[in-house]
């Protein structure tokens, strides 16, 4: 093979991975935005003065921000970002909702070391579910 051919294989090569890797960006952004939808929701609902609630919407308009770059260069489609977009979201409500159910639980106990058993054991099974919606956010 002629040195031109295998020049041409390395730039396809390294070219398809780093769509690769700007595919991944982007549908982990848009995971992100449905994440952080969910939480301008929550911090609206629980105190829409907090800073929290500000915090949130900057992090969801720059991942907004990306994800459309992303369409515009033809990386990722529309579907894509709605289904990734809506996932998130659950994930980020059912991570806040398990969590509030927590801290209502161990609220109700009388019993000091069984309310605080119990809040152990309830954030035990809540942990899986936030560390996947907040992984790749933060």
């Amino acid at each position: 093979m002629s040195k031109g051919t295998w020049v041409g294989i390395v730039l396809a090569v390294q070219s398809t991975a780093v769509l690769g890797d700007d595919y991944k960006e982007a549908t982990e952004a848009a995971y992100c935005v449905g994440v952080y939808q969910s939480d301008v929701e929550f911090w609206r609902r629980t105190d829409p003065k907090s800073g929290e609630t500000r915090d949130a919407e900057l992090k969801q308009s720059r991942k907004q921000t990306f994800v459309e770059s992303a369409i515009k260069r033809g990386i990722m489609d529309r579907v894509t970002v709605s289904k990734m977009r809506a996932v998130g979201y659950a994930d980020a409500k059912s991570c806040l909702e398990q969590s509030l159910r927590c801290t209502q639980q161990w609220s109700e106990k009388m019993d000091d070391e069984q309310s605080n058993r119990m809040l152990e054991n309830c954030r035990k099974l809540v942990e899986p579910v936030c560390e996947r919606a907040y992984k790749n956010c933060d």
